[in-house]
C-alpha cells in the first residue's frame, strides 16, 4: 500500500516526543470494570485475561499492551473504552507476570511469544467470537506483527486485521536508542520493574534466578543477556533480538494492518520505520506522524480520548468490512 499521510496534528506545546511520551502515561482515561479469567497454558503456566464482554455476536478487539504494561494503563483503558463505545467487546490479555501475580515458570515474556497470543485468540473463539481485530502497543505491537507475519495466509479468517502503535519492529535499534542519556529515565523504570518481579521469583527458584549484583545492569541489553536470552534458550542478545524483531517478517502479513510510528518517538531508531517494506506491501499501511512520541498521540494532556483510539476504531471498521 502507498505510505499513508497522517491525519494526526499535535497541538502547540505537544510537538516534542519526550513530552508526548511522559504526558501520555498520565492522561485521563475512562474507568473500566473488567471481568478476569485465568487461562491455563499447555506448559503449566497461566495467562490472565481481562474482558469487557457483552455478547459474542459483537466483534471483539484483542489488546496487547507495551512492555511492563497491564490492563489499567491509561492508554489501554482508552483503547478498550473507545472500541466499547463503537459497539465492540474488548479483551486485554496479560503476559506472564504482568497481571499482579508471578507466573509459575522461570521465564517471563518477550515479543516473539506468538503462541501465547494464539492461545488467547483460541479462547475468544471458544467463547463464541467470530470477528476478531488486534490492537498492539510497543512490545505488544511487535508481538502482533510477529504473529501476522509468521503465520501469513494461515492466520484464521476470523482475524480481520490489526492496528499497532509505537512498534519497535527492529529491537536492537530500539535498545540502542534507549542507551542514550536522554532516554535513561525510561530504561531505569523498566529495570526497576523487572527487578521487583525477579525478587518475587527468587524464593521459588533458588539458585536459578537472583538479583545479586543487579546494579551492574545499566541497559536493556545487559538485562536480556543475563535473564531473557538464556531463559528462552538464545545463545546471545543479538540472536535473540533478531529472532523477535517483526521487521523481518513484515512481508508475510496477509491481513489489513495499520502501523503507526511517530517520527519523534524517542525509543525508535531509523530501522523502526520500515518505509521501503511498506510502500509496495499489499496489506501493510504505514503511517508516520511528525509528532506523537511513544504511545502519546495526545489531543491535549486533559482530553478523554486521543487520536490513536479514533484511528484504530476507524481502521478496524474498514478491515471488518473487507
Amino acid at each position: 500500500m502507498p505510505l499513508l499521510p497522517s491525519t494526526y496534528r499535535a497541538p502547540w506545546g505537544l510537538r516534542d516526543g519526550h513530552r508526548q511520551t511522559v504526558l501520555g502515561a498520565f492522561r485521563p482515561a475512562p474507568a473500566l470494570r473488567y471481568q478476569r479469567e485465568r487461562l491455563d497454558t499447555p506448559d503449566g503456566d497461566f495467562l490472565d485475561l481481562d474482558w469487557l464482554a457483552a455478547n459474542p455476536s459483537r466483534p471483539l478487539v484483542v489488546i496487547s499492551f507495551g512492555m511492563e504494561g497491564h490492563a489499567q494503563r491509561p492508554y489501554v483503558r482508552g483503547m478498550a473504552a473507545a472500541f466499547r463505545a463503537a459497539g465492540w467487546d474488548a479483551l486485554v490479555w496479560h503476559y506472564r507476570s504482568t497481571s499482579g501475580e508471578p507466573n509459575r515458570k522461570l521465564h517471563f515474556y518477550h515479543s516473539g511469544l506468538v503462541e501465547d497470543l494464539e492461545l488467547v485468540l483460541d479462547r475468544a473463539r471458544q467463547r463464541g467470537y467470530t470477528q476478531l481485530f488486534l490492537v498492539g502497543f510497543s512490545l505488544g505491537g511487535n508481538m502482533t506483527l510477529n504473529y501476522l507475519g509468521r503465520r501469513g495466509a494461515a492466520v484464521p479468517p476470523d482475524v480481520r486485521g490489526a492496528a499497532v502503535f509505537s512498534v519497535p519492529c527492529e529491537v536492537m535499534d530500539c535498545a540502542q536508542r534507549l542507551r542514550e542519556p536522554e532516554n535513561q529515565i525510561y530504561t531505569r523504570r523498566f529495570l526497576e520493574s523487572f527487578r521487583e518481579k525477579i525478587r518475587t521469583k527468587m524464593p521459588h527458584w533458588p539458585g536459578r534466578i537472583s538479583d545479586a549484583d543487579y546494579e551492574s545492569i545499566r541497559t536493556l541489553e545487559d538485562y536480556d543477556a543475563r535473564y531473557t536470552a538464556p531463559h528462552f534458550g538464545f545463545p546471545d542478545v543479538p540472536t535473540f533480538y533478531r529472532a523477535v524483531s517483526s521487521r523481518y517478517v513484515l512481508t508475510g502479513i496477509a491481513r489489513p494492518t495499520l502501523m503507526v510510528n511517530a517520527l519523534d518517538d524517542p525509543f525508535m531508531g531509523p530501522l523502526c520505520h520500515p518505509t521501503e517494506i511498506a510502500k509496495d506491501h499489499p496489506y501493510l499501511h504505514l503511517e508516520q506522524p511528525a509528532h506523537g512520541g511513544h504511545q502519546g498521540f495526545l489531543r491535549s494532556p486533559w482530553h478523554r480520548w486521543n487520536w490513536c483510539e479514533e484511528r484504530a476504531v476507524q481502521f478496524a471498521m474498514t478491515a471488518r468490512a473487507c
